[in-house]
């Protein structure tokens, strides 16, 4: 049979990729195996404890022939940070690839390093990016902001309201609860007309009212 091309992985990336005990690059890296013949696969990264692996191509799995991948997750030797969310309403925690549900409170164990952390919470229209710095060992409080709840009018009062962008089905006037920061509304009246307004939202935020421009 001809040579197999496998993609090989390391979670983090980057690691250095020993076939044999000679250097065949940095993860992630693809090469040609033959069948029939023992391999003998090491990853090294610093920071992180060496994974490897003796096989054949008669090892692999089903999914590793079918991805042509293999992929190895590297275990940390650096003790991690911890992250530790708080929110007065349930929020989700999205940090890269990983999403972590709604909850109140989150302790989030994360390797050394920079991170942009989002907060999401549709309830009070929250979707903010925070800059996250972690050392190891450290541990970062981030507090998502407070929700208001702000009475909202208009006259006449037979208007559509959007709140960054999302539609809400409710008549006027109402009163929302909004996460405390910056919020763009949008009026939109039956005959066309449209008022747009974008307003810091705090604890001392007025009530707001609008008419058609």
């Amino acid at each position: 049979p001809p040579p197999l091309p496998l993609r090989i992985t390391s979670e983090p990336p980057g690691a250095r990729v020993l076939l044999d005990g000679r250097e065949i690059g940095s993860a992630p890296v693809e090469h040609r195996f033959e069948a029939g013949v023992d391999y003998e696969l090491r990853l090294e990264l610093a920071g992180y404890e060496a994974a490897g692996w003796r096989f054949s191509l008669a090892d692999l799995s089903d999914r590793q022939r079918r991805d042509r991948q293999l992929v190895f997750p590297l275990k940390s030797t650096v003790p991690p940070g911890v992250l530790s969310v708080a929110a007065a309403y349930p929020v989700a925690v999205q940090i890269g690839g990983r999403r972590f549900a709604a909850a109140t409170s989150h302790d989030i164990p994360l390797a050394p390093g920079r991170y942009r952390v989002e907060l999401v919470a549709p309830e009070v229209f929250l979707r903010q990016t925070y800059p996250v710095a972690l050392d190891s060992g450290d541990r970062q409080a981030l507090q998502a902001p407070a929700a208001v709840e702000i009475r909202i009018s208009a006259q006449p009062s037979n208007c559509r309201l959007e709140i960054d962008g999302r539609a809400l089905d409710d008549p006027m006037p109402l009163t929302v609860r909004l996460a405390a920061g910056r919020h763009t509304f949008q009026f939109i009246w039956p005959d066309g007309r449209r008022k747009r307004l974008t307003r810091t939202i705090s604890a001392a935020a007025r009530p707001i009212h609008v008419t058609p421009e």
